[in-house]
């Protein structure tokens, strides 16, 4: 197997385990502390939170093929970029891979209609974005300079439609 199954075999199982406990174990004692795990009723909110998250999870699959397989770098939780990406998914979001685990845990507490997993969504969202701004963008525009500063501009942190006339 080459540099891409070693890649995987490494990031792999670490990905999982920290995604099975924010993404999973989590919500589920939340759900069991402030509410129910029994399965809610078919509704349009059960239908756009499993859209959501389904959305979330296929985006961050995604990401993790762009990086591994179509680029060669690394998908470790937690690591540090050692290449500026600004194409595929980083072309319209600076933090594509994070925006997809943030839609799934939005997608959760649309469809158990949890404000607890509300909660815990938003603070996960906020300890990311401090996480980023303090920590992650400090590094990257030290490491990549210009490059990084221009590619700022162009894209946003996480998400803004861009409509185009034509």
């Amino acid at each position: 197997m080459g540099s891409v199954g070693r890649e995987l075999r490494r990031v792999l199982p670490a990905a999982v385990l920290l995604y099975a406990i924010f993404v999973c174990a989590i919500p589920a004692l939340l759900l069991w502390a402030f509410a129910s795990l029994a399965v809610p009723p078919f509704s349009a909110a059960l239908c756009v939170g499993l859209g959501l998250a389904l959305g979330g999870l296929l985006l961050y699959v995604r990401v993790v093929w762009e990086l591994v397989v179509l680029a060669g770098t690394s998908a470790a939780p937690l690591g540090m970029p050692t290449q500026l990406r600004t194409d595929g998914s980083y072309a319209w979001s600076r933090n594509p891979l994070l925006l997809g685990v943030v839609a799934i845990l939005f997608g959760e507490a649309i469809a158990f209609r949890s404000r607890a997993l509300a909660v815990y969504a938003l603070a996960y969202w906020t300890l990311l974005h401090a996480f980023i701004v303090l920590r992650e963008e400090p590094v990257l525009r030290a490491q990549f300079g210009e490059r990084y500063a221009s590619y700022c501009r162009r894209v946003p942190r996480w998400f803004v439609p861009r409509w185009s006339r034509s």
